[in-house]
Formats: structure tokens, sequence, C-alpha cells
């Protein structure tokens, strides 16, 4: 959108009364709009011309509202000129600017889509406001010398590392760099986000670019970045579980669909006593490592809490006990935890005095204490026993105060911390594993983590019985099944390994399904030669995996017997031969599916690990066609008995 078609808009105010934004000042009128003269006109009656001012002056403003986001008009027009109430008011009576105010002063926010009626006014409130008032204050401390400067430091490091390539340096090693500079870089990625004042990401549908513009180019966002199979080392799939839902509000959500939600006004006193006495879940699994703040940052967000400044809105999830999950606020939370329990100084603190910096929380005064005492947060407590269709997770993907949303492992791991997750990590991290993938799959956005409960699903549910909503119902319910067994685990006392085990304390279950698991696992590796789970022998150890073919390998293979497992390695030849002629063809000779869309389409096997990988009849026909390959090939008719029982509760 240009200036120009700004004008368009303003010209249909003609004739309209604009209520002022300020409220000691009465409405005003624009009489008339002369193009010729760069001028219109503006009159507190409608029957009057009144005084001329300059299109200069409303494309000042605009400059400033695509160029921040947000705009405080005696700033923009840099304190020129007379009544800069009369441009600020008639801008605000476009239907896609709203206004708010920021320390008092009155301030204007751009949209990307009509937020109200031309001619009327919005004012910015709640958890927008919320959010807005915070990037702000992140626009306002971002240093572009210290982003030149963190910026020149992962240049330098991508040098090196194309230089140590050239030399034909280790490939490990490098990796490990490449990972830690990727992060730093996501770090900055945030930062820089966090510090564009906008909601929904609305403003870069003025700055340029715009997201269809963005599409064609193939520009990626972030989270299409750090979500590139290259990246995550396991290709990406279409699994084609459920269709997106629009959804306008989560009271909407609440009200439509059973889910609970109680909105509160805690005090932070409140909070610090049900962590105190665990009444709130903590774990590393709800947070990934890229968002652990900083001091500085931390320091910060006291700071904003002695100035009385608002914060984001909380997201908790009740359990049935009445602990809270956090959905959304761990930072902040653990963060004022810790200062109030004297873990860290205040440090670089710039909207309060000096004084502060260096202090502990009980060095502080008996008012500063109270102030983040009784300071009141706003929260919204959604009973988890009342969702039925995952709205939770639903909500996990529209908090994206951070810039950057959660994946679905960690949404998982949030949602169902206990045993499960705990034995994800142990599994994720075996030599088993690492060597089977070849190192290859990143454990950030706990994508390895995510690639074993894949298979674990299947071992410990089975595959015949599978009649879930979505894919990603299954593994969630896997999950709940593993926490309701005990599992402790140890750390080995050995130097040279420094592998954890499963204590003997621990359900039995685990063991069976470890053991499983990693005959699987191991098996698939000697018989593929180091090359598992890829769709082409020729693609190299450095493909990305599929995991479709993870999940069926590992699966078949973990329930062989000691007999069967030495048959399929002196037929590995045999194996490798019909499995991925069964890929480059399409093969249909190995199964039948059950849907007759399918069957009719002569779908085969490539596609089964390729398209729709998530429905039932693609998981039916993927197993069964394997098994039958398995049959062909060295003669085993491998049977999958699932630990817990092959049922859909």
């Amino acid at each position: 959108m240009h200036f120009k078609d700004v004008l368009s808009d303003i010209e249909q105010l003609v004739g309209k009364q604009l209520q002022s934004l300020n409220s000691k000042t009465g409405p005003i009128y624009i009489t008339k709009i002369v193009h010729e003269e760069k001028k219109y006109f503006v009159s507190s009656n409608p029957s009057e011309e009144g005084n001329a001012r300059f299109f200069w002056e409303l494309e000042a403003i605009w400059s400033d509202l695509v160029y921040k986001g947000f705009s405080n008009v005696d700033q923009a027009l840099y304190g020129s000129g007379s009544s800069r109430n009369q441009p600020e008011t008639v801008l605000s009576h476009l239907p896609y600017i709203q206004h708010f105010r920021y320390k008092g002063k009155k301030h204007i926010l751009l949209r990307s889509k009509s937020t109200h009626t031309l001619g009327t006014l919005s004012e910015v409130t709640g958890d927008d406001l919320s959010l807005v008032l915070s990037k702000i204050d992140n626009y306002f401390s971002l240093s572009n010398q210290k982003i030149s400067e963190r910026q020149s430091k992962i240049l330098g490091k991508l040098e090196s590392i194309q230089n140590r390539i050239e030399n034909e340096s280790s490939y490990v090693s490098i990796g490990k760099e490449i990972e830690l500079i990727t992060k730093s870089l996501m770090n900055l990625q945030d930062e820089v986000n966090n510090s564009i004042v906008t909601l929904k990401n609305e403003l870069q549908v003025f700055s340029g670019v715009s997201v269809e513009v963005a599409k064609r180019l193939n520009v990626k966002s972030v989270e299409d970045l750090i979500e590139d199979e290259t990246f995550t080392g396991v290709e990406n799939e279409n699994t084609s579980d459920d269709e997106p839902r629009e959804i306008s509000s989560i009271s909407e959500e609440s009200s439509n669909n059973g889910l609970r939600i109680r909105h509160i006004t805690p005090v932070l006193t409140l909070i610090y006593e049900r962590l105190s006495f665990d009444e709130i879940e903590l774990q590393p699994d709800f947070q990934r490592q890229d968002r652990i703040w900083s001091m500085e940052k931390r320091s910060k967000l006291i700071e904003s809490i002695l100035m009385g400044l608002p914060l984001p809105a909380f997201y908790f999830a009740e359990k049935k006990g009445g602990d809270w999950i956090v959905v959304d606020g761990l930072q902040r939370i653990t963060t004022v935890f810790d200062f109030m329990k004297d873990h860290f100084k205040l440090d670089k603190l710039e909207g309060l005095d000096n004084s502060y910096n260096g202090k502990l929380f009980s060095e502080l005064s008996r008012l500063d204490k109270r102030k983040i005492r009784e300071y009141q947060i706003t929260a919204h407590v959604i009973d988890a026993e009342s969702d039925k269709d995952n709205l939770i997770v639903e909500l996990f993907h529209r908090i994206n105060t951070y810039g950057v949303k959660l994946s679905e492992q960690e949404i998982r791991s949030a949602m169902y911390q206990g045993s499960s997750v705990t034995f994800l990590r142990h599994l994720s991290s075996s030599n088993e594993f690492i060597e089977s993938t070849n190192g290859k799959v990143s454990p950030q956005r706990q994508k390895d983590m995510e690639l074993c409960l894949s298979a674990l699903s299947y071992i410990t549910l089975g595959y015949q019985g599978f009649s879930y909503k979505t894919y990603s119902d299954f593994l969630s319910s896997a999950m709940k099944k593993l926490n309701h067994s005990k599992l402790e685990i140890g750390n080995s006392e050995s130097i040279d390994d420094g592998l954890s085990y499963i204590s003997e304390s621990s359900d039995p279950l685990f063991f069976t399904l470890e053991e499983k698991f990693k005959k699987g696992l191991s098996l698939a590796h000697e018989v593929f030669d180091g090359l598992a789970f890829k769709k082409s022998m020729e693609a190299g150890k450095s493909a990305p995996i599929s995991k479709p073919l993870f999940e069926v390998v590992v699966t078949i293979f973990s329930c062989l017997s000691n007999e069967q497992r030495e048959q399929v390695k002196s037929h590995s030849d045999e194996i490798i031969n019909l499995l991925y002629d069964a890929i480059e063809t399409d093969s249909i000779e190995y199964a039948s599916w059950e849907s007759e869309k399918y069957q009719s389409a002569n779908r085969g096997f490539m596609y089964s690990i390729s398209s729709s990988t998530g429905k039932r009849p693609t998981i039916l026909y993927r197993f069964e066609a394997f098994k039958n390959i398995l049959k062909e090939s060295t003669g085993i008719e491998a049977s999958v008995i699932p630990v817990l029982g092959d049922k859909n509760d």
C-alpha cells in the first residue's frame, strides 16, 4: 500500500464527523481535499472551510508507521506545526489504523487489514496492547551497533568454516559448529522479531514485499528455515492428518467446543507460592534452548515490573488436582521466581536509576519489594480435563509472542510431561540411535525425540487398530500411556561413555521397549550398511531420513526373534533389492489398499511413504507391504504384537 492509496481512503472521510483522540477536543471535519495544492482542509464546523493542512504531514506520519509499525505524531512531525491532533485523528479513522497510549502519550498502530469501520476509532486493548507495549520496549532497547557486532562475529565464523571445508577438514566438528552458529543466528533473529512492532507479523504486507510476493520468491520464514530437512535431518513428508481450523478467538473456542477457560489476575506472590510448593510444573521441555533468556533480558523484565509496565498475558493448563502446566510464560515466571529467591542481581538497567544495578531482591527497599509481590498479571487458566479436541495444542500454535512457534514434539513434551519425555530423551541419546541415523538427526526442536517416538508408538500400540483422528493424536496417546508407568534414569559413572541407563526400580515395560527399539535400530543399521531409512541407496549418509521408513523398518525389525534376525542378516542383499525396487517403481504388488479410492488410483509403496503418511489407509499399506517384502526376500512372516495392545483408547 502506498501513500496515494491512503489519500484515496482519506477522501472518503470528507464531510464525516471525526471523533478527536483528545477527549478534551471536539470532533473535526475534513471539508475538502485539493490535490493540486497538496492540501486538505479541517474545521470544527462542517459548514465552514476551516484551516488548510499539508499532505506532507500525513505522509511523514504514514512513512513512520510503515517504517516502525507504530508512530507518535509529535515525534514523526518533529514537533512542527500546530494542532497535531488533527492529522493524528484523521489517520486513526482509517480502518487499518488503531490508537493506544504508551507511557502516557498517544500513539497509532498500523494493521494490514481492517479492524474497524471507516470513519470510526478503534483502540488497542487487552493482550494485543500488552504485546504491542512489550515490542515497543524491545524496539527502543534494540541496538544497531550490537546487531552489527553480532552479525560480524557470525560471518567471521562462517568464513572460517568455509575455509576449513575447502581444506577438507572434519565434517563432524564442522557440523557441531554450524549448529552453534545457527543457534546464535536464531537468537539474533528472535531479538529482531520481538522488536518489530506488529501484531501477527502484519507489517511485512507494507514493507515492500507482500506475503504473496514472498511466496512466489520462495522467501522462507524463520519457522520454515528451522524446519528445513537439511537442518533437522528428517525428510519432510505430507501427513495430511487434518485441515487447518479458522478460529477467531480463544473465547470462541471455549464456547463452541466446551473448553473451559478462567481469566484471572493473580499477584506475583501467588505464582511464587505455587512454585515453592511445586504446584506449577516447570521442566526444560517447555522451552527450546534458543529461548533461554540472558541475564540482561531477565533484569529488564524485573525493571518493567518495578516501573509498572504491563506484561503479555500468561497461559496455564490446569490439571485435575489443581496444579498448573505452563502453556506460555515460562521464562517470565522463572525469572521472577529466581529473582525473588536472590538467584541473580539486576544489571544494565536503563529505565531506572543506576542505584538498582547490582541489587538482589533482598536488597531492595520495602516499597520495591511490595511492587513486585503485589504486581498483578493477566492469566488465562485452561481446564485441561475439558480439552477433548486438542485445543490446548492449537493454543500453543497460536501464541507466537517470541517470533518462532513451538514444534509439534515440543508441544507434546510440554503437555505430557513424565516418564515418556524422560524415556524419549534417553533413547534419542543412545549410541544405537545416533549410529543408525549417522548422527544426522538434530536435537534442536526435539526432532530426535519425535523420530524415536514415531517408531516407539507403533511398537507400543501397534498399527492394525490405528483409528485416531490425527497422527499427532496417536503419538500423544503413546506418551500418555507411557506416563502411567514408573521410570527412573541413572547416569553411568564411566568417563568413557557417560550414558544414561534405566534404573532397576523402573517398570519392566521400559526395559522391554528399550530392548525391542534398540534391536530394531541395530538390525536396520547392519542390514542397510549405515544407509537405513533413506528413500534411495544412492542418496548417501548425509541425506535426510524418511520418518515413515524409519517407523516401519524399526517396528517390524524390533518384533523379530534372534533366529529371525540372523536370517534377515544373511539375506540383506535380497531385502535391499526388493525394497528399493518397490520404492523406485511405486510397486503395487506387495499390499492392497483398505480404501477403494487409493486402490483404484493404483497408488503404491512409494506413495505410502511420501504422501498422506499420517492416515490409516497409508499406514496399513506400508506396514503390510514391508512385511511382504520381508517375507519374499527372507521367508520370514513377521508379526507385530504391540507391547501394550493394539487399541485406540
